[in-house]
């Protein structure tokens, strides 16, 4: 990422920046969370939600503190002196971090945080080690929650992401002018880095599996809310509760995983859910916009995510008949 950046300095053509800042830049922040949503789960038993959720809630504060930041940068040096000064950012303070972390507590001689004796016992017993700790990526890819937890992604992705690229597009239709539509976006990236550390701690308590029916059901009521958001009030309420329910469903899916899968290959599992996710999230926009193309009215598209959203809810529903892989084998979860 940091090369990709300092790269990105030097283009003279879009298709340049396409592949330095777009291909190198992207690939590289998207090598981030996985990893570290994995290793935190295998650092914490206790306040899982919680620290996913701070986790989480960084990269929402991170879009809070660099958009100012690089508008004062470009404006007072240029973009290619931007790109330079946020390039040797990355590199010190990313590279610095990774080498600090461990993997997990044990090759340091500790316990997860919350392992009790004789969670610490059956680890100490088992023949296998580390992979008893959890499922393969093959396994669990023959289970049925494997691909109900990656279709509920899916949904989720294109549930949040789908209203975030057409509400200021929907806002400005509906006569508001582009100034506050765009305010909408920063609401919603407001409280959504409140949302994540919120629903992190309360699923802690009552269960991520839980939690994550009602930030679906919540996500689909308000798409419909928003259809009927004509004025400056309604849509600001619409951000605040959506940004919310959004921020709060992001930690809960690292949790189930780890959860239903273990930890052994958590980073495998969770990454393939995530990859996949991560196509539906670029998919609903694109489904959005072919349905506002054809009907020329939002609604119509809110709509159809919307009804998504609660599929996802019933599936999320279903999930919970099944039991977690601490008290369980294989079986249970095919």
């Amino acid at each position: 990422m940091g090369l990709g950046l300092l790269l990105a300095s030097q283009a003279n053509a879009i298709w340049q920046l396409y592949i330095l800042f777009g291909g190198m830049g992207g690939l590289g922040a998207a090598s981030f969370y996985v990893p570290l949503a994995s290793t935190l789960s295998k650092w914490f038993k206790k306040r899982r939600g919680l620290v996913l959720g701070i986790l989480t809630a960084g990269v929402g504060l991170g879009a809070v503190i660099f958009s100012p930041l690089v508008e004062f940068l470009i404006s007072t040096y240029g973009w290619r002196t931007s790109y330079i000064i946020l390039g040797v950012i990355t590199w010190v303070t990313i590279l610095n971090s990774a080498f600090i972390l461990r993997q997990s507590p044990e090759e340091m001689g500790l316990q997860p945080n919350g392992m009790n004796a004789k969670d610490d016992l059956q680890v100490k017993l088992s023949s296998k080690g580390k992979n008893e700790q959890g499922i393969s990526l093959r396994r669990a890819i023959l289970s049925t929650t494997f691909w109900l937890i990656l279709i509920i992604e899916v949904i989720n992705y294109m549930s949040t992401i789908t209203p975030m690229v057409h509400i200021v597009a929907y806002a400005t239709d509906s006569g508001i002018s582009p100034m506050v539509a765009a305010s909408q976006l920063a609401v919603i990236g407001g409280f959504s880095i409140l949302g994540r550390v919120v629903a992190g701690a309360i699923s802690d308590r009552v269960g991520a599996k839980n939690l994550l029916p009602i930030t679906l059901i919540v996500e689909a009521v308000m798409l419909f809310f928003l259809i009927q958001s004509k004025n400056v009030t309604m849509l600001y309420i619409f951000s605040v509760i959506f940004g919310l329910v959004y921020g709060g469903s992001v930690p809960l899916v690292p949790s189930i995983t780890a959860e239903y899968f273990g930890l052994g290959s958590m980073g495998a599992i969770f990454g393939a859910i995530s990859f996949v996710g991560v196509l539906g999230g670029a998919f609903g926009p694109f489904m959005a916009g072919y349905i506002y193309d054809v009907t020329a009215r939002y609604s119509a598209a809110f709509s159809t995510v919307g009804i998504l959203s609660i599929v996802g809810t019933l599936l999320s529903l279903y999930l919970r008949r099944f039991k977690p892989y601490q008290t369980s084998t294989i079986s249970c979860n095919t």
